[in-house]
């Protein structure tokens, strides 16, 4: 009797860390992923829910401190029809993101009464390799 209660205890602890390392690895997949005229258009609805936001870095708005661990910019819709919004991060930036223009996706939250995107993480969006330079015909 007592290996089945050794058994049934053990399996009940690996059932219940499966099921958290399940949970923890899909709770973000139903993630919003957004572009700024559709997060502006639906504020309302995504306030205090995080986001991936997706856009371009305006040249000539980053700002980092002195140590590299807080950066400021702003990030417009690739087609420059919205108004841009102003991004702000703590952390150290991705490597890639060492120019402006770059296109990029921020996750975080956007803050409606002061027009500021608080991003938790930042993923550059690189270019494909294997695009010509001339274009898709080469």
């Amino acid at each position: 009797m007592a290996k089945k209660l050794k058994f049934g205890i053990a399996f009940s602890i690996i059932f219940i860390a499966l099921v958290y390392l399940i949970f923890m690895a899909t709770r973000n997949a139903g993630m919003y992923y957004l572009t700024l005229p559709e997060l502006r258009a639906n504020a309302e609805v995504f306030r205090d829910k995080v986001v991936r936001l997706n856009g371009m870095i305006l040249p000539d708005t980053m700002v980092k401190d002195s140590l590299g661990y807080s950066l400021v910019f702003y990030l417009t819709d690739e087609n420059a029809e919205e108004r841009p919004v102003k991004v702000v991060y703590n952390g150290m930036p991705p490597d890639l993101m060492h120019k402006e223009g770059v296109t990029l996706i921020a996750e975080g939250t956007y803050d409606i009464e002061k027009d500021i995107f608080i991003a938790r993480e930042l993923l550059v969006k690189c270019p494909s390799k294997y695009e010509s330079e001339g274009g898709a015909n080469g």
